[in-house]
């Protein structure tokens, strides 16, 4: 009866713990994730599949064209006899979604040169011809997306099985992206691209501690909200050195930030709020007027920091890549922008030092961490030509593929390509699930080449690559910059949320 009795108590506290537990996770504003499950995921409520127990499509083929070559193939479709841990998880999630919902699941690859072309083409001329060959498209963002306003995708939110507020899809499907209350494509978990292309900055533990000692970690002010734009400027003051004597600020010296290339900064869209295209409390796309005032500060703070010596930023071209990249492996910065592929790629030979990662800083304290996918991430639709059935069929695929890949394939790249045990007492995994849970699917990128006829060899009259050109080139000229594209942004604006809306 006495070992009762303390078992009994030992469970009430128990459960008290746990009460208190969850309730400090609730009503969160200070930008900080939710804990970690322990399972992989984010502790947010909506963290199991919803599809029905008894879901079953008795054998049906599932087709999924997608872009093919390179590193795309294995994205997809892996073979069972495979060593590379990653591809097992992700052969283990196809078979686990076929058999939940009693499908066969068969991927096919554009593989042709030009595939840019002739990828769009096929899903047109599939879409047109009504055989219904594919159930599914995937392809890169700022590619496939131009397809919107030719009827080639079905709005998901007509079919029976999404559920965008699930945390294997990116935020923003919805709020950022809905024109017309329409979803036609999504992104999440579903695509190890967008896991691995994800935008972060990858910093020198070793060269912090060294600066600032133990005493409070990059990764305390990360996890009590305060890594902003103005952090990250005072950390990195001052921290330039003549490394190699030649007098002025060269590739052979010590910086506190490297930013590789133009297009990284594209990240800082949504990390800080530089949104020139916005979906409105009216659930109607804009060119965001209001906004502009503050894009203006943000970009003109951002790059009076970038125009300091601490910051190290070389003209685009592969040799300045490599240049910078090699700034880092050396261990003379502090910061580098770059992606989590970076770790396994550029940086994995690295033994000189101990590195981590961490989210793009913020605005304000009180904002949350963001980040915006820039369009190389594997983005779904489903055909437009599929009745009614076949499109919740796809749906349901689609959301089963999201769900067994955020509980298996992206914790198996975190733990055997980045080399990070996930779990909760561990600061990098903490790190990622900031970084994971800001991705955004943001208009600025995604209909950037509807925007301009897919014409981005001016990068002032791109909506993403006009903010990066002020950010590196110009950031007290924002406003012109934008006073001279808003007329063309608007009125290309309106033909597209014409088209989308003349959709049924």
């Amino acid at each position: 009866m006495k070992n009762l009795f303390l078992k009994l108590i030992v469970m009430l506290v128990m459960a008290a713990l746990l009460v208190v537990s969850f309730a400090a996770c609730g009503g969160n504003n200070s930008g900080k994730p939710s804990e970690t499950t322990g399972d992989g995921g984010s502790g947010e409520i909506n963290n199991e599949l919803g599809l029905p127990d008894d879901l079953n499509y008795n054998g049906a083929k599932i087709t999924i064209m997608h872009r093919g070559g390179g590193t795309f193939d294995s994205e997809f479709e892996c073979a069972a006899t495979s060593t590379d841990l990653v591809e097992k998880a992700v052969y283990n999630r196809n078979r686990a979604v076929e058999n939940r919902l009693g499908v066969k699941l068969e991927y096919i690859p554009n593989n042709e040169t030009g595939w840019q072309t002739t990828y769009l083409q096929k899903i047109r001329a599939a879409v047109d011809a009504g055989d219904n060959v594919y159930d599914i498209f995937s392809g890169p963002a700022y590619h496939i997306t131009t397809l919107i306003t030719d009827g080639c995708y079905y709005d998901l939110t007509t079919t029976d099985y999404f559920n965008f507020d699930k945390v294997w899809w990116a935020r923003g499907l919805v709020d950022g992206m809905a024109i017309d209350g329409k979803v036609f494509l999504v992104t999440g978990d579903i695509s190890l691209g967008l896991v691995k292309y994800i935008h972060c900055l990858i910093f020198n533990e070793s060269l912090y501690a060294d600066l600032f000692g133990e005493d409070e970690t990059l990764y305390d002010i990360v996890k009590d909200g305060d890594w902003t734009v103005e952090k990250m400027a005072e950390v990195t003051a001052n921290t330039y050195k003549d490394e190699d004597k030649s007098g002025a600020a060269s590739a052979g010296d010590r910086f506190g930030y490297v930013v590789p290339n133009t297009n990284l900064i594209r990240a800082y869209i949504d990390a800080v709020n530089l949104n020139v295209l916005h979906i409105n409390e009216n659930g109607d796309a804009e060119v965001w007027l209001d906004n502009q005032s503050h894009v203006d500060d943000a970009i003109s703070t951002i790059g009076s920091y970038f125009d300091t010596q601490d910051v190290f930023y070389a003209q685009d071209s592969s040799a300045n890549l490599t240049a910078s990249s090699q700034i880092f492996k050396e261990g003379r910065t502090l910061f580098i922008l770059g992606r989590l592929v970076d770790i396994t790629t550029s940086y994995s030979g690295i033994t000189d030092f101990e590195y981590g990662i961490v989210p793009l800083p913020k605005w304000d304290a009180d904002d949350d961490y963001g980040v915006t996918l820039c369009g190389s991430e594997s983005t779904f639709g489903i055909s437009s030509s599929l009745p009614k059935d076949e499109a919740n069929r796809a749906s349901a695929v689609m959301e089963a593929l999201a769900y067994e890949s955020y509980k298996n394939v992206t914790p198996e790249y975190y733990e055997t390509a980045l080399k990070i045990q996930y779990e909760m007492s561990n600061d990098k995994a903490v790190m990622l699930d900031y970084i994971h849970d800001g991705a955004r699917f943001n208009p600025n990128c995604q209909l950037n080449m509807l925007l301009n006829n897919g014409d981005i060899s001016d990068p002032k009259t791109s909506t993403d690559y006009a903010i990066c050109y002020a950010v590196l080139h110009d950031p007290t000229g924002w406003m012109k910059l934008f006073d001279s594209s808003k007329d063309m942004w608007t009125i290309n604006l309106g033909e597209v949320v014409d088209k989308i809306a003349d959709q049924k």
